[in-house]
């Protein structure tokens, strides 16, 4: 058995026609927060296809 790690700007980049939820605890939003700015920066119709819920939105 294989295991396959995906990044979060692989992912939506390989699914641009969906559309992401990510429901996080605030520890594991602030762990992925780097690989979500990420995505945001690189993929065009990023801002259009996550939606983030969390108790709270880390600033950046």
């Amino acid at each position: 058995m294989s295991s396959q790690s995906t990044n979060i700007t692989d992912l939506i980049s390989a699914h641009s026609d969906d559309n992401f939820i990510v429901c996080a605890s605030n520890e594991y939003l602030n762990a992925i927060q780097d690989d979500l700015l990420l995505a945001f920066e690189k993929v065009e119709k990023t801002s259009q296809q996550i939606t983030v819920v969390s108790i709270s939105v880390p600033k950046n």
